[in-house]
């Protein structure tokens, strides 16, 4: 009878115990969705229609795969689960296709081209990360204080 007890006990105690690991690795789970979350990469589900991987060959700029799961109104499948999107190299593309541009016009203009996704919970933090990193590897040059033009298009 005591050693029912006390494996009573036991048991109670290790379910508590386990009850708070559970806690804790779920805020864990929390918190490494919200650093994915403050990146500056986008977040899309996989399309399952194509097993191919995102590749520079087949799609170099992501465009196209972005353009197609999202819109303004968001992922089409937002249960699936999830890859990464270029947005350096779209936002990339953007400043390459419009020329010299403020940083309010690339958040205009990304948001008109391709909505921003629900997973972005800060999209102008995503497109500020986006825009330094695209600077960063040569993609984009500052041209002023608040201006961008691409790498390549002469200007000083």
């Amino acid at each position: 009878m005591a050693e029912r007890q006390s494996l009573q006990a036991r048991s109670s105690q290790l379910a508590s115990e386990l009850s708070d690991v559970r806690a804790r690795l779920a805020a864990i789970d929390d918190a490494l969705r919200g650093i994915e979350l403050l990146g500056s990469e986008i977040l899309v589900p996989n399309d399952e229609e194509s097993e191919e991987p995102i590749t520079p060959e087949n799609d170099p700029s992501g465009l196209k795969l972005f353009a197609s799961q999202f819109g303004p109104t968001g992922p089409s499948q937002a249960d699936q689960p999830i890859k990464r999107i270029r947005s350096t190299e779209m936002v990339a593309q953007l400043v390459r296709d419009h020329g010299v541009l403020s940083r309010d016009e690339i958040h205009s203009l990304f948001e008109a081209t391709y909505g921003f996704p629900p997973t972005w919970r800060s999209p102008a933090n995503a497109l500020n990360n986006a825009i330094n990193r695209a600077i960063d590897r040569g993609d984009v040059r500052r041209v002023g204080s608040d201006a961008f033009a691409p790498a390549d298009d002469g200007l000083s």
